[in-house]
């Protein structure tokens, strides 16, 4: 009995590790859909009123921002924030946040994309350094923002050097006045 369990024991031993491969953190038809922005690309960057932008920026096309605020209108500022991956609750915060647009170019831009390697054009932008991307609730992993209402995939999201797109101005709006212009249109 003992030299039975003795022999499955090393026949066990002697099998060889094998790895089960890790899926991808995004399928090729996921990142196959992203949108290829135009050659100049209005985006919006979307944070608490008295934070100042500093090295890089997290943004969302304005089209997709005002797009989506013209088909929900929604009643609040929470739930846009919601669906930027923001904020966890729909309710009005009690902080103030801004909006701020600024007008980019195709080649200033890269896509925070999980398991893809810098610089890897992905549907024509260059993918972001990993070390710019963390663990993050706010993104599906695949270069859109995660709606932390319902779990699906929000705006296109990029990053943009403050460097690269300071000189060319901006504009700054309340958030709540955003929301309230943008949805009765």
């Amino acid at each position: 009995m003992i030299v039975i369990l003795l022999a499955g024991m090393l026949a066990w031993a002697a099998e060889p590790d094998v790895e089960a491969p890790e899926p991808p953190v995004c399928s090729t038809t996921s990142l196959e859909a992203l949108p290829r922005p135009p050659e100049k690309l209005a985006v919006a960057w979307v944070a608490p009123w008295r934070r100042h932008p500093s090295g890089r920026l997290t943004v969302v096309p304005t089209a997709e921002l005002r797009g989506w605020l013209a088909e929900q209108n929604p009643r609040w500022t929470g739930r846009t924030l919601q669906w930027l991956g923001l904020r966890r609750r729909n309710t009005d915060p009690k902080r103030r946040f801004q909006v701020r647009i600024l007008e980019v170019e195709r080649d200033q831009l890269c896509r925070p994309v999980d398991g893809v390697e810098e610089g890897v054009p992905v549907a024509d932008i260059p993918a972001c350094k990993p070390r710019l991307l963390g663990p993050d609730r706010q993104t599906d992993g695949c270069g859109r923002a995660l709606d932390r209402r319902t779990g699906e995939p929000g705006p296109t999201r990029y990053v943009v050097k403050l460097n690269d797109v300071d000189d060319r101005g901006y504009c700054v709006v309340p958030l709540t006045r955003y929301v309230e212009e943008v949805g009765t249109k």
